[in-house]
């Protein structure tokens, strides 16, 4: 028998796109209900994928699971749990015991439930046999706070509850330091502070969670010296499955999420975890923190994560991985042997580690977990292989590209810059000449769009091509890209293949550039596509109705064609045939609509028109989702004033030059965005930002 398992998660942390390669190799069917931008919709192990949304969160898990009736449900984040337990309540209340027995399998015991969601509520924990936990109390009042103080000591650490990744974690090492620090911590309480993250995040079930469940506690826990150390725990109704124990070898921050891991043998970390999934009857995924402590020898447990945690997809001391415990636990199969060998060969995360310092030494000496298998995924997180080579399979007519000299200066730090979709540098040799000093400007041509009876090209074979022109001339980063209109999308793939081969990008700037509509966020395509449809209609009213029908049928089918793209996403329609002839135009089309963009880990400059009637769209509300920081610059201007209109040109040039200039020593900081009046600066909130994962 078939098992189906639905993948919860309402944030954007890569944890639920492992999982769902994970339980896809065990056998399950796989489903998952997650935020629209999130990686799931477009990898291929989900059979079926729905949309989470922020605003109605508890309905797109109840629609999720009405629809698919999956035996098991793996949560990913907290809020998800939370969200489980209370339509668990609210299934008993409606005498719906499917669905709340599914919960108690994929959660556990609903008795656990408040210990479960609580740090304060840790400490009752410690009374279990084989469980170690430092000092753990709530804290309501600086009264309190101080006599804790007074009979305990310092250090210690004070916690927020409902929070993750090590935010809202804050380490008290003397008195005045304590006092200030619980005031902060129950600033940080406040609605503004929630309401002001949830307008930033562009997440309204962050306000939702603050009004609609109990205000978040303070708790206040015994420093612990040693070694941060995790486990991953597969369980099945209060009974241990499998076992995955980590120690830290590299962390994001002090107190963030582990990015390089060391497989370990820990009886003590296992023995905590067995007894404490004993006792509160834990059912599905979990995680534990500990502190290995160096004075003691003891393993304390400091955190406990009922969900699906960042190593859950590693291989168990049982020699399985948890998914196929679970699913043996559900076919009630005995399970495998008791213990095998742990290789202690550390682990780079992916794509955490990657996003922290894509030059870290790790990514070379350990074992750098990339699933190769979902190459949507990888691409993503703008993530891929060395491009030294040229890819695999393309063909020397499909993937000529030339570089063209637009502006002659030294080639040590040239500016590279691509054409619109005609593929013709001439287009941008205008703009070129309008930069300032002496840099170099080389603009990369795609000649292989124009050849005669060959094999559609893609953005990414397009953009490997000009890294091997650009190595020619510089072989070294850091590396400065900027391209027109779809030029921009191939700047933005040749950055990423860049910098995932180590290079750095010292400058990336898109002028004018969109993405395939059939990518772009919902909001968006709807405020876009009532916009065209208005315009042709109001165009078309003033036509003869001979001439206005087929207009009208060209637009509603487009909106068709867009709509079935967007209800099935992982889905390409397939392009039209197309005859040798074909016009440059046309084949950069093709290769526009079928290239979804990754994330770059960086700063992303876009130069955008007030006056886009094309699309009606604001450029950098679809970029967002796509880049670490986006710089957004909005010229008076329409699309084609960009390159053809010199006075238009000209400021673009201006612009950029002034970014150059900062950028010219790549050791330096960014000049921030407020010393520029016409320059607005997003720090974007959505994964993969590496401040987000778990």
């Amino acid at each position: 028998m078939t098992h189906s398992v639905l993948i919860a998660h309402s944030l954007n942390w890569p944890n639920a796109a492992r999982l769902a390669i994970s339980f896809k190799k065990a056998g399950f069917r796989v489903m998952a209900v997650a935020p629209s931008g999130h990686p799931l919709h477009r990898m291929s192990s989900p059979e079926r994928t729905f949309i989470y949304r922020s605003w109605r969160p508890r309905e797109s898990l109840r629609r999720a699971i009405a629809a698919l009736q999956p035996q098991l449900i793996i949560p990913c984040d907290d809020r998800i749990v939370i969200n489980l337990q209370a339509l668990h309540a609210a299934a008993l209340k409606d005498g719906d015991l499917a669905t709340s027995r599914l919960i108690e399998d994929s959660l556990g015991s609903p008795e656990s439930f408040a210990i479960l969601s609580k740090r304060s509520l840790l400490g009752r924990l410690s009374a279990l046999p084989e469980t170690h936990v430092p000092r753990t109390d709530p804290i309501a009042n600086i009264q309190e706070l101080t006599d804790w103080i007074e009979a305990h000591g310092l250090p210690a650490m004070l916690k927020l509850d409902r929070t993750t990744g090590g935010h809202d974690v804050i380490a008290l090492k003397d008195r005045a330091a304590a006092l200030r620090s619980f005031l902060i911590m129950r600033m940080r309480r406040s609605a503004v502070r929630w309401l002001r993250r949830a307008l930033s995040k562009r997440d309204a079930e962050i306000i939702l969670d603050h009004f609609r469940n109990e205000p978040r506690g303070v708790s206040i826990q015994s420093f612990v010296t040693g070694r941060p150390a995790n486990c991953a725990v597969a369980c099945w109704r209060g009974r241990v499955l499998a076992f995955v124990a980590v120690e830290v070898v590299q962390a994001r921050s002090e107190f963030g999420v582990a990015t390089v891991v060391k497989p370990i043998e820990c009886a003590a970390m296992k023995a905590a975890a067995m007894s404490v999934v004993e006792r509160l009857q834990i059912s599905g995924m979990c995680g534990f923190d500990f502190i290995l402590d160096d004075l003691s020898g003891e393993a304390k447990l400091i955190e406990l994560n009922p969900r699906a945690t960042q190593i859950n997809h590693l291989a168990s001391d049982c020699g399985l991985d948890l998914a196929t415990a679970l699913r043996r636990a559900l076919d009630q199969e005995a399970q495998g042997p008791a213990r095998t060998a742990v290789s202690p060969e550390p682990i780079a995360l992916f794509p955490q580690e990657w996003l922290r310092d894509p030059h870290s030494p790790h990514l070379r000496r350990a074992v750098h977990d990339v699933p190769l298998d979902e190459p949507e995924l990888l691409k993503f997180y703008g993530y891929a292989h060395p491009v030294d080579a040229p890819p695999a399979g393309a063909g020397e007519a499909r993937a000529s590209c030339q570089a063209v000299v637009l502006r002659d200066g030294p080639a040590d730090a040239p500016l590279f810059l691509w054409p619109g979709i005609d593929c013709n540098v001439e287009e941008v040799r205008a703009l070129a000449q309008r930069f300032n000093g002496e840099r170099a400007v080389y603009g990369l041509e795609f000649r292989f769009l124009t050849e005669e009876a060959v094999a559609l090209a893609t953005v990414e074979e397009i953009a490997a091509r000009a890294i091997a022109q650009m190595r020619a001339i510089q072989p070294r980063g850091p590396y400065r890209l900027a391209g027109y209109s779809f030029g921009g999308m191939v700047a933005f793939e040749a950055a990423l293949q860049l910098m995932a081969s180590g290079a750095d990008v010292a400058l990336l700037a898109l002028v004018a550039t969109p993405i395939a509509q059939r990518f772009w966020p919902l909001p968006v395509l709807l405020r876009s596509a009532v916009r065209r449809t208005t315009r042709h209609l109001r165009d078309s009213l003033r036509q003869p109705i001979g001439a206005a029908a087929p207009i009208l049928a060209k637009r509603v089918a487009r909106i068709g064609r867009l709509a079935a793209q967007r209800i099935v996403p992982n889905t390409l329609l397939a392009p039209p045939a197309l005859q040798p002839s074909a016009a440059p135009s046309v084949r950069g089309r093709i290769a526009m609509e079928k290239y979804r963009p990754g994330f770059f880990p960086g700063r992303l400059t876009i130069i955008q028109p007030t006056d886009d009637r094309e699309l009606f769209c604001d450029f950098s509300r679809l970029w967002r989702s796509h880049a670490e920081r986006l710089n957004v610059k909005v010229l008076a201007a329409n699309h084609v004033d960009f390159v053809h209109d010199l006075t238009t040109s000209g400021r673009v040039a201006e612009f950029i030059d002034r970014l150059l200039s900062e950028n010219a020593d790549p050791t330096q900081p960014v000049r921030p965005a407020a010393e520029h009046p016409d320059l607005i600066s997003l720090t974007l909130a959505r994964w993969p930002s590496v401040h987000q994962l778990p």
